[in-house]
């Protein structure tokens, strides 16, 4: 837990929620809900709020136990993978592709 992040943290418990809540509902009918807690991601929305993205990135990989944000490529791959054949009896799950933020290690 992070001070200064209730809404923030909040927001990813809904959809957490959501996640299982829509997978247990319409299990049934075969269709599967999933979804992906990114971590940081090498993206164009990074220069919405940065004045210095060099000096962004550098912060952001500093947050990431693996030391570095993720490829728009590597954040892709998860998100085919999950509509895949190959996740084809995966559903409610929260995957987190995150570089191991999941741990709260840092």
């Amino acid at each position: 837990m992070r001070s200064g992040q209730s809404l923030y943290g909040m927001s990813k418990a809904a959809l957490e929620y959501l996640t299982k809540s829509c997978a247990g509902e319409f299990a049934k009918q075969g269709v599967r809900f999933n979804s992906i807690a990114f971590g940081p991601v090498d993206t164009p929305i990074h220069e919405s709020w940065a004045s210095d993205l060099k000096e962004a990135y550098e912060w952001l990989a500093g947050q990431v136990p693996l030391g570095r944000i993720a490829s728009a490529q590597e954040a892709a791959q998860w998100i085919a993978i999950l509509l895949s054949d190959q996740a084809s009896y995966v559903t409610g799950v929260v995957l987190p592709v995150d570089g191991g933020q999941v741990l709260d290690i840092t």
